[in-house]
């Protein structure tokens, strides 16, 4: 059986971790900003990567993601090296489309930047996590943080299995 990630076509890997994102940003308006396609300064060229999250639990966060692209994972991974020298306060991650852990050169590549690297279903049990720091940090009891995710759900039904980790406890 194939997983959700391996359906997915190349093409429209981006767009579902768009629909990730803006599902969280849906939920939690006043606390999450995404920007898809922000453009990095650097030296005298500007550099495109996929989205720029910025959330605030205790702290404020800013990610710079970049996802695998169709010219190759390589390609992708030179353009967070190449942000992290203008944007060194900002965690960065590569997102790939496939389940398995990434081996070999290229993991050794980001780990040696300080990149995070996770599959679509890790990057998924990630933002699970961001989710519930933001629904404690806004107070929102569980039952309401409940609704609100059935009602994003609702308003993206590609992402009906996307977040299927995402369970409070009663």
């Amino acid at each position: 059986m194939s997983s959700p990630s391996e359906k997915i076509g190349q093409g429209r890997f981006e767009a579902v971790v768009s629909l990730m994102l803006e599902a969280l940003e849906t939920i939690f308006v006043e606390s999450v900003e995404v920007e898809p396609k922000p453009r990095i300064a650097i030296d005298e060229e500007e550099l495109e990567l996929a989205f720029e999250l910025t959330f605030t639990t205790d702290r404020p966060h800013r990610w710079l993601i970049e996802c695998e692209r169709q010219e190759g994972s390589k390609e992708a991974v030179e353009r967070l090296i190449a942000a992290r020298s203008s944007r060194a306060e900002d965690r960065l991650m590569f997102l790939y489309h496939f389940d398995q852990p990434l081996a070999g050169e290229l993991r050794r590549a980001l780990e040696a930047e300080g990149i995070d690297h996770y599959s679509l279903k890790e990057f998924g049990i990630r933002l699970d996590e961001i989710n519930i720091a933001l629904a404690e940090e806004a107070g929102l009891d569980k039952a309401l943080f409940r609704l609100e995710l059935m009602k994003s759900s609702r308003r993206f039904p590609a992402l009906r299995g996307a977040f299927s980790r995402m369970r409070v406890a009663p």
